[in-house]
């Protein structure tokens, strides 16, 4: 089956079935190999020049990767042709959403399936919060990663 713009849900099963999250340095699926390649290696870079500098920052580095995740899969494989379909939307086509729809409860129920996708071993005690659709659409979202609740 052709992914365009998200994860291949095979492969989150096979890092899942590996248990490799925790041992990830780096770790993207996104809309085209250029900007899937380019995150997998700035965070690369990142993790070796944080090493080696002695500023490496374990639990940033944790929350990077799971937002990579939380994106990629969660949302791009998984929540936006649901949510597109919850809202009315074409789940196939970009949609437009008003402003006022942003705070739709749809949007709440979405977030708490996305903190699943964090129940995954090497994300213990990460979170999302906060989810919103920044350019009125659900093709991307943002949100806020922190630990503990």
């Amino acid at each position: 089956m052709h992914r365009p713009n998200g994860a291949d849900p095979a492969l989150i099963a096979a890092l899942d079935e590996r248990g490799a999250w925790g041992k990830l340095s780096s770790f993207a699926a996104w809309n085209t190999a250029g900007n899937t390649v380019g995150t997998v290696a700035a965070q690369l870079v990142a993790t070796c020049a944080g090493r080696a500098a002695g500023t490496y920052n374990p639990d940033e580095a944790r929350l990077a990767l799971a937002r990579r995740v939380v994106e990629d899969y969660g949302w791009m494989s998984v929540e936006r042709a649901r949510v597109r379909a919850e809202l009315g939307s074409n789940p196939e086509l970009h949609d437009t959403v008003e402003p006022a729809d942003t705070r739709n409860p749809v949007l709440r129920v979405a977030e708490d399936r996305l903190n699943a996708v964090l129940k995954r071993p090497g994300f213990e005690g990460i979170y999302l919060s906060g989810l919103t659709l920044p350019w009125h659409r659900t093709f991307e979202i943002d949100f806020t990663l922190g630990f503990g609740r």
